[in-house]
């Protein structure tokens, strides 16, 4: 193999590698995001039992106006996430066999 062909390759891993470095900070980011949204679930299910009681109107319209909309930005995040890593499937493996 050439100079020329062998630094061609050097420079197309090179570009691979910066690309991963930003989408695992991405991923990072979403996992974070993900956590965050969980722990908000469940304070505003607590906040909402503590409500119930004294308050079942109260508590139907958190559940409407705030919980639905924690979930619902928690399965969107969860699902980024999951395009996200499905996305460095093929790269990962055109970078394992570029390597070899």
């Amino acid at each position: 193999m050439g100079y020329a062909k062998m630094r061609a390759i050097a420079e197309e891993l090179g570009a691979y590698a910066e690309h991963f470095e930003g989408g695992w900070e991405t991923m990072g980011r979403l996992q974070e995001y993900v956590v965050l949204t969980e722990a908000l679930d469940g304070a505003v299910e607590q906040h909402i039992a503590g409500v119930e009681a004294a308050d079942p109107a109260q508590a139907d319209t958190l559940r409407a106006g705030v919980l639905f909309p924690v979930r619902q930005k928690h399965q969107d995040l969860l699902t980024q996430l999951a395009v996200c890593a499905q996305g460095y499937s093929p790269w990962t493996s055109y970078a394992a066999t570029t390597r070899s």
